[in-house]
């Protein structure tokens, strides 16, 4: 414990700090009991990320007038890139030699997106970070890297263009006053200062819009679009950039020193009550407690940078605490596979695997720091690379490594690699697999293919799936709320089809959803609702272009005709109950029953396409009260004496208690009318 908290340039504290905020993280992720506010340690890093960051840039400011972007770039690269190539390549060959082939294409996506840090976006649209679907990336936690080189990259931007703004008036002001060169000379200081001012300015005000649009994204889009969308999370690495910014000033600094311990204290308190409070997370993390957490972190880390020589300090810089704060990197890169590959979140807390995991993420991550990412930075290849050439090396890479695993297909280049691999294979694109069959949908058979897949293998049938939550096969622009745009990304899963039909060339396709009851726009961008006769038009129109998209090469196209909700959506909230999309499945069985039709007409003249009946899985005509018969509410009870519902929310398959039962009867369904 003697051991000073900074040695060399490094401040061994902050790196405890590093070592608290990712053992949250990883006790969150392993589903430690009580440790369910643990993604708070995200909110740290991104806090001390914008105040180590911002130190070296006002650093830069004041010795040479604006940041050094290539040098500054360079090194983030050198610091970062390694070791995420590393982690990506492990999850592409994973999911190239271990993963069920249905995920194969969305972890190419992941991948890729992750490759050139943009995977928070991707996932904001494909995947819940507080809820699982069953299919779990193991990339899903590079969403926050993504944040942070977003913000590594602007952040200095905003500078440059605040310091050019700066010299550019100076130099009008300097000319119109007829200022000589040695006059200007002198308000060099000044200057810088200025330039000082105006990122504090900066800063204020992304803090203001970006904790407001937390708020906003989450009430109006979604709690995904809110935790992971860049400019919702941009606050936190500016409260460091604030603060780092504010100690600058030697009266700041010195005040901060006079009361360090306070802040400590304080700050440390407050952040404890508040982690005791956001479990979840909860509304208020969104409405202004996530700000308050920030705000708290970055005080308490001001109070520690400001006092090392206190025992607080020294605890932090506990030589195996800063040790595990310095590899904190990889420790956050790694967890998150080896949790995914190993972990069950069906079965809750299993002690002695989330042991193995945190065992395993710290050797991979220890192993990858000394041997990869030291020698990168620091070793005989770092001199090799000076700014520049550091830069175009990592560009380079990535872009190699995005074309290497194009042929997991779901990326952009995958039909071209796919074409590619055809030719040299002689395989022709019009061939058709009987064995494999792609899945089209919404969430609801999203949600069931994973224990699908292997019944299905196991009957000689691999799956593939292209089913997209909250969306159409159809691929049309939907509207769920007046002020809810996400139907917007629906139009995408149309080319994730396309891609999927040219890799796989399936034998069958299996259409199944329930997103063709509510408001949807028109090519041309009119809004129709289905209580009139243009909806059902297009709906007819678009239904057709995509059965003869889907049996072009000759696959059978198996709809499953809607089924009846059933009474465990009366289980969900009120906001949820007031959807559109849910009073229409459940007020409006009419809606339902018009779609089916039109399904059925176009089978009965098309022998490429076939229907089950989707009642058939969870509500036979028996289960369908008397009263809701002639009322048109279409629940039925789906419920199973001493096991509850088949469907808790009335919508998606209890998969650990009969996501088996259900799979077996699609797949018998399946094989009926394929007979015929």
């Amino acid at each position: 414990m003697n051991k000073p908290a900074q040695h060399g340039n490094r401040i061994d504290a902050l790196d405890g700090i590093r070592t608290v905020a990712v053992f949250l993280v990883i006790a969150f992720h392993v589903s430690t009991p009580r440790m369910s506010a643990g993604y708070i340690g995200v909110d740290m890093f991104f806090v001390l990320s914008g105040y180590l960051i911002t130190t070296g840039l006002v650093r830069d400011v004041e010795i040479y007038g604006r940041p050094r972007l290539a040098r500054f770039w360079s090194r983030r690269f050198k610091r970062l890139l390694p070791a995420a190539l590393l982690t990506i390549v492990a999850v592409a060959i994973w999911a190239k030699f271990f993963a069920p082939l249905y995920r194969r294409p969305d972890l190419g996506t992941d991948i890729w997106w992750t490759i050139f840090y943009l995977a928070n976006w991707r996932f904001v649209g494909s995947a819940s970070y507080f809820e699982s679907d069953g299919t779990r990336s193991p990339l899903l936690h590079m969403w926050s890297l993504a944040v942070e080189e977003q913000f590594y990259f602007f952040w200095p931007l905003i500078i440059t263009a605040i310091a050019i703004l700066v010299y550019t008036l100076h130099r009008s002001s300097a000319a119109a006053s007829s200022a000589t060169t040695a006059d200007a000379s002198t308000t060099l200081p000044s200057l810088r200062r200025r330039v000082l001012v105006g990122m504090f300015v900066a800063a204020l005000v992304v803090i203001g819009v970006s904790s407001a649009l937390l708020g906003y994204d989450y009430a109006a889009i979604s709690e995904n679009r809110a935790y992971m969308g860049t400019d919702a999370k941009a606050f936190e690495p500016m409260v460091g950039a604030l603060l780092a910014i504010a100690v600058h000033q030697p009266t700041v600094a010195a005040f901060v020193t006079r009361h360090a311990r306070k802040l400590i204290w304080g700050s440390g308190v407050l952040m404890v009550i508040l982690f005791a409070t956001l479990d979840g997370p909860p509304p208020a993390y969104y409405q202004g407690a996530a700000l308050l957490f920030a705000l708290s972190t970055g005080a308490f880390i001001v109070g520690i940078a400001h006092n090392l020589n206190g025992f607080e300090a020294r605890i932090l810089a506990w030589a195996p605490v800063s040790y595990l704060g310095r590899i904190s990197y990889g420790l956050y890169l790694w967890h998150w596979p080896w949790a995914v590959w190993l972990l069950d979140p069906a079965h809750g807390f299993e002690p002695a695997r989330a042991l193995l995991v945190v065992a395993l993420t710290i050797g991979t991550a220890s192993l990858s720091y000394h041997v990869l990412e030291m020698p990168i930075r620091q070793g005989r290849l770092s001199a090799a690379l000076p700014p520049r050439r550091a830069i175009a090396a990592s560009f380079t890479t990535m872009i190699v490594v995005a074309i290497a695993i194009s042929p997991l297909g779901g990326t952009p280049i995958s039909g071209v690699t796919q074409n590619l691999q055809n030719i040299i294979t002689g395989k022709k694109p019009s061939t058709v697999d009987p064995s494999v069959m792609l899945v089209v949908g919404d969430s609801v058979p999203k949600r069931l293919t994973p224990v699908l897949a292997p019944i299905a293998q196991k009957r000689g049938l691999n799956v593939v799936s292209a089913a997209r939550g909250s969306c159409t096969p159809m691929g049309i622009h939907m509207q769920f709320y007046d002020a809810h745009d996400t139907g917007r990304l629906c139009p995408e899963a149309i080319a994730i089809q396309t891609d999927l039909m040219e890799r796989y060339h399936p034998g069958i396709v299996l259409w199944w959803s329930r997103y063709e009851v509510i408001d949807r726009y028109t090519s041309s961008g009119e809004l129709l609702k289905p209580t009139t006769e243009e909806f059902w038009q297009a709906q007819q129109r678009d239904f057709e272009a995509a059965a003869q998209r889907f049996t072009a090469h000759g696959a059978t196209l198996v709809v499953v005709l809607t089924e009846r909700p059933g009474q465990g959506m009366l289980t969900r909230d009120k906001a949820t109950l007031n959807a559109p999309l849910i009073q229409n499945m459940i007020y409006h069985d009419e809606f339902r029953q018009r779609f089916n039709r039109i399904v059925a007409d176009y089978a009965a003249t098309h022998s490429s396409v076939r229907t089950i009946s989707g009642d058939s899985l969870f509500c036979p005509e028996s289960a369908l009260p008397a009263a809701g018969k002639e009322s048109g509410t279409s629940l039925c009870n789906d419920a199973v004496p001493a096991k509850g519902y088949i469907r808790p929310d009335g919508s998606h398959v209890n998969n650990d208690l009969f996501g088996t039962q259900v799979s077996n009867q699609l797949l018998n369904s399946i094989d009926a009318v394929l007979r015929r």
